[in-house]
């Protein structure tokens, strides 16, 4: 996604968190995440309150690779902070509940997933889908020289090809290879 696209997306999303309602918040959260670490659908829907840990500012994440640690940045703690404070802090904390609730108090599956980001694409006039963020997420860290092994790890990709297709460059000069 353009950077255009990315501040569409933000503002929208920044005028439904302000209204401090629990779904604004929450989707504020929920793509801020996925922008700053890349993480996959099932990942983000996997994630567990014992998987976050807030001080270190990364969650663990289980994905088709394996398990591994996703950072985040300080954006979204705010906006974590904000859904963590206003929600999350009123439910079920045991260490495995499941981090991503409904309005409801409930799981967030698949297909709310998929509902939000439908919304959230109608909403701001950008196509989007949640691989995208991934692909941004890619092209983003490529674009500030991220060592390619680096973002292999990151990514939780098993091979170095499919780090530079995601990122959508085929050649290595925009990632470092030492």
């Amino acid at each position: 996604m353009s950077e255009g696209d990315l501040s569409k997306i933000f503002t929208l999303l920044s005028q439904e968190a302000s209204k401090d309602g629990y779904v604004g918040l929450r989707n504020m959260a929920i793509i801020s995440l996925l922008v700053d670490s890349g993480i996959r659908r099932g990942e983000l829907l996997s994630i567990k309150l014992c998987d976050m840990d807030f001080k270190a500012g990364r969650c663990a994440v289980l994905g088709k690779t394996g398990s591994r640690y996703a950072l985040f940045s300080d954006t979204f703690k705010r906006a974590l902070a904000r859904y963590y404070r206003k929600w999350r802090s009123s439910q079920d904390n045991s260490p495995t509940s499941p981090f991503w609730l409904t309005e409801d108090g409930e799981p967030l599956t698949d297909a709310a997933f998929s509902s939000m980001i439908k919304r959230l694409e109608r909403r701001s006039g950008v196509d989007v889908h949640a691989h995208k963020f991934r692909h941004t997420f890619g092209s983003m860290m490529a674009q500030q020289d991220t060592n390619i092994f680096d973002l292999k790890e990151m990514m939780g990709h098993t091979t170095i090809t499919t780090t530079q297709m995601q990122s959508h460059l085929l050649c290595n000069d925009r990632l470092q290879i030492l």
